[in-house]
C-alpha cells in the first residue's frame, strides 16, 4: 500500500499479529523480559494491553470466530497446555489438562471446537476438543507425526499435513476423524495446506519439482495445479477473502 509502516508495540517485542474480527485491534504473543506474554494492541498503536500476566510463557493466540473469546498456549502448569480466555483476560481455563504437550490450537468456524496438536500418544497427533474440553476426539491416531490443521470452511472436515519419512503428504479428514484421504503423493515436502474460502480447493506448497512452489488441489485429490512455476521458494500461501 501507499502508507508507511506503522510501529503499534514497541515496548514488547511482537510475535504471530491477528487482527481482532473487528479490525480495530491486534492481538499477538509478546516477549518483555524474556517473559512471552498475549497482548492487545489498538491498530493506532495506543493502549497496549497484557492479557495473561503470568510468570509462565503464553504464545500462540488466537481469535474465537466470534471475536468473543482467545485460545492460547501455555506452559504454567509446567508443559504446555490449551486455554481459553475472555477477550479482555477473564474467566481463564485449561482445556487439555494432560502431562503431554498440547499446542497450535485452531478454531472451528463455527466456534465450537478447538483442533491442536498433541505428543501424548508419542507421536504428534491432531486432536480436537469441544471448547468446554469435553468430547476429547484423537483425529490421526496414527504412527506419524501430523502438523499444521485447517477447518473447511464448513466445519466438516480437517486438512493436515503427515510426515512420512522424507516425504511430507497433504491429507483430509472429516471432523469426526472418518473418511481419511491423502491427496498427494509425491517425493519432497508437501505442506501448509489452506482451504479456499468457498471450500472448493485446498492451497499447499510443495517442493516436488526441486524448490517450493504453490499448488491448489481440489479436496478429493484431482486438479493438482501449480500456481508459481517458477526456479524462487514460494512458501505460506493465503486465500484472498471471498467476495
Amino acid at each position: 500500500g501507499t502508507h508507511p509502516p506503522l510501529e503499534v508495540a514497541n515496548a514488547v517485542a511482537g510475535y504471530l499479529p491477528s487482527w481482532t474480527p473487528d479490525g480495530q485491534q491486534i492481538l499477538f504473543h509478546g516477549i518483555d523480559e524474556l517473559n512471552p506474554d498475549i497482548y492487545l494492541v489498538d491498530k493506532a498503536g495506543s493502549g497496549l494491553s497484557n492479557l495473561t500476566h503470568n510468570p509462565a510463557s503464553d504464545y500462540m493466540p488466537q481469535w474465537s470466530p466470534t471475536g468473543s473469546e482467545i485460545v492460547f498456549v501455555s506452559t504454567r502448569d509446567g508443559n504446555q497446555e490449551i486455554y481459553i480466555m475472555n477477550e479482555d483476560g477473564s474467566n481463564l481455563r485449561n482445556l487439555t489438562h494432560d502431562p503431554a504437550d498440547d499446542f497450535a490450537p485452531v478454531w472451528s468456524p463455527d466456534g465450537t471446537s478447538i483442533a491442536f496438536l498433541s505428543n501424548r500418544d508419542g507421536k504428534i497427533q491432531i486432536y480436537v476438543t469441544t471448547t468446554d474440553g469435553a468430547g476429547l476426539l484423537n483425529l490421526t491416531s496414527n504412527s506419524l507425526d501430523n502438523y499444521t490443521p485447517d477447518w473447511s470452511p464448513d466445519g466438516t472436515r480437517i486438512a493436515f499435513r503427515s510426515v512420512r519419512g522424507a516425504n511430507e503428504e497433504i491429507n483430509v479428514v472429516d471432523a469426526d476423524g472418518s473418511n481419511l484421504n491423502s491427496l498427494t503423493d509425491a517425493e519432497g515436502k508437501n505442506g501448509f495446506p489452506r482451504w479456499s474460502p468457498d471450500g472448493n480447493q485446498i492451497a499447499f506448497m510443495s517442493d516436488r519439482d526441486g524448490d517450493f512452489d504453490i499448488y491448489s488441489i481440489d479436496p478429493d485429490g484431482s486438479n493438482l495445479m501449480n500456481l508459481t512455476d517458477n526456479n524462487a521458494n514460494d512458501l505460506y500461501p493465503t486465500w484472498s477473502p471471498q467476495m
